[in-house]
């Protein structure tokens, strides 16, 4: 189960999206928050199965202690897939990333990283 919250949300018909202001979104595993993502605008788009976050977008990986920045980022529910051709910003305890474009798949944990992949590992 998920919950969203929104400053305020607004659904066009003629459009069929759904525009939310400061969306925050929490992803549940077992009953625990697992993912956290904020932005500052969101489109809802094909039944809720994508949205397009716009903005200053953060996703906070609660498990891993990871957490990624970016200005924008496709979130694919069905797909269990982000995307994004934007600067991203990948932060762990022991590492900072910074690269152009990031294809992502949530099942498996698996990052692409497109171009100018930079990173700084900690000891």
């Amino acid at each position: 189960t998920d919950f969203i919250d929104a400053r305020t949300s607004s659904y066009l018909a003629t459009e069929d999206y759904l525009r939310m202001l400061d969306p925050k979104i929490t992803a549940f595993e077992s009953g625990k928050p697992s993912t956290f993502i904020a932005a500052n605008l969101a489109y809802l788009i094909n039944n809720g199965d994508t949205a397009e976050l716009i903005g200053n977008v953060l996703v906070n990986d609660i498990a891993t202690a990871t957490q990624l920045q970016t200005q924008s980022l496709t979130l694919n529910a069905t797909l269990q897939q982000i995307l994004t051709q934007s600067p991203v910003t990948i932060q762990t305890p022991t590492s900072t990333t910074h690269a152009t474009g990031l294809n992502g798949n949530l099942i498996d944990q698996r990052w692409q990283l497109i171009s100018e992949v930079k990173s700084i590992v900690q000891p």
